[in-house]
């Protein structure tokens, strides 16, 4: 199945293309998950949950990720986007937003932290990956 045929409201291929950067350095390839961040774990979910809320929350995700990507020119000396930046530039830029003294700067990092993991941690893969076991949690609770 087409994963663009799946939500009717998408982002632009831009800004679906700095989601998954984003993804990408979120959640390393060699962070010992099962699978790596794509487009069919974390950018169509996203997409599908957004849309629930409107065309605007999908709207208003699409300008935050603009923004994420040319703060970089302001918030790192590299004079690049966030998606040309090199692995260690980005890894030091996310946390930046992360441990920054402007607290919406870090409402906005953490926002965009929590939709993607949120995303990402459903997939069955992942779970079975690290181990979660939901029938674990329906015997604690007899």
């Amino acid at each position: 199945m087409d994963p663009q045929a799946e939500s009717p409201i998408r982002l632009k291929n831009r800004q679906r293309h700095i989601l998954q950067v984003v993804a990408e350095t979120m959640l390393p390839a060699n962070a010992g998950f099962p699978i790596a961040p794509d487009e069919k774990n974390v950018i169509v979910p996203i997409e599908k949950l957004l849309t629930m809320g409107g065309r605007r929350s999908l709207m208003g995700l699409g300008l935050l990720l603009i923004f994420f990507e040319w703060a970089a020119l302001i918030f790192l000396p590299r004079f690049k986007p966030f998606t040309k930046l090199s692995a260690p530039d980005r890894e030091r830029y996310l946390t930046g937003w992360m441990n920054s003294r402007i607290k919406y700067r870090r409402f906005l990092f953490l926002t965009l932290k929590a939709l993607i993991c949120m995303v990402f941690f459903s997939d069955a893969k992942v779970k079975a990956g690290v181990g979660y076991d939901p029938e674990c949690l329906v015997e604690m609770k007899k």
